[in-house]
């Protein structure tokens, strides 16, 4: 896709040159906002796999520890680590994605009628900054 917009902005910019117009914007700032969003979306739900990967990865050693008699409560291995974080009403992880250095937070919490509300976001290295993903 970021090919694609460069192709597009390379046309434009020769486009313009040859009208004599090259002192106006590439793209209208409509455009440019549009296209900043795609790529957080595209970065977003890259992100949001990932971390989605590292809670399975998680929960299969919390149940491979559970058959042998033991119990963990943090996970880590040379991809990720995770790790449980405090927390009044809802269950919540601290994730990290080692081989990108990207941080973020799962939690979920159980609604007394048994629904599950679950949120992935951005984080930093101390979990206390928070940035939702794009859906």
């Amino acid at each position: 896709m970021s090919d694609a917009y460069l192709d597009i902005s390379k046309f434009l910019i020769v486009t313009r040159i040859q009208d004599g117009q090259s002192y106006k914007a590439i793209f209208p700032d409509d455009d440019d906002k549009s296209f900043q969003r795609c790529m957080q979306e595209l970065k977003d739900g890259t992100f949001k796999a990932a971390l989605e990967n590292a809670v399975d990865s998680y929960y299969l050693a919390c149940r491979v520890a559970e058959q042998s008699g033991s119990q963990i409560h943090d996970y880590e291995d040379r991809k990720i680590g995770v790790f449980r974080l405090p927390s009044y009403a809802d269950v919540r992880y601290g994730i990290h994605l080692k081989q990108t250095n990207e941080y973020g937070v799962y939690s979920f919490f159980v609604h007394d009628d048994g629904k599950v509300s679950s949120r992935y976001a951005r984080s930093d290295a101390t979990f206390e900054n928070e940035t939702g993903l794009y859906r």
